[in-house]
């Protein structure tokens, strides 16, 4: 479609497991790349576009999402365009991502925060 300038793609490793309800909405140049070993709780959104209302009849921000390995994000959070969540973490649910999230980190609340460290392998 012209408004996503005709672009648009979602990519997922191999062993992820994406739970009903969930929306990977990859629209837009860039769209959504997602590791290995990815775990999705039910209602997720994971959006690579979104309306900017200020910006009317038009306004749209187009931002890939990029999601490492062996990450999950738990029920009805949300990841915003242009979040990179790095190898290891994990979202907690209900959860608003609006900035990257660091490898090996819990986050949570809306904007999702750093909670602690995650011990690595």
């Amino acid at each position: 479609m012209e408004w996503c300038e005709f672009a648009g793609r979602v990519s997922i490793g191999r062993n992820g497991v994406v739970s009903p309800h969930a929306v990977i909405y990859g629209c837009g140049p860039g769209g959504v790349t997602i590791g290995e070993r990815f775990d999705c709780g039910p209602g997720v959104g994971i959006f690579a576009s979104r309306t900017e209302f200020d910006q009317m009849p038009r306004g749209r921000r187009f931002a890939p999402v990029v999601i490492g390995d062996d990450v999950v994000v738990f029920a009805n959070a949300v990841v915003t365009p242009g979040v990179t969540i790095g190898n290891g973490a994990t979202v907690a649910a209900g959860s608003v991502v609006l900035h990257d999230v660091p490898s090996w980190t819990l986050v949570a609340g809306s904007p999702a925060r750093v909670v602690r460290r995650i011990a690595g392998r």
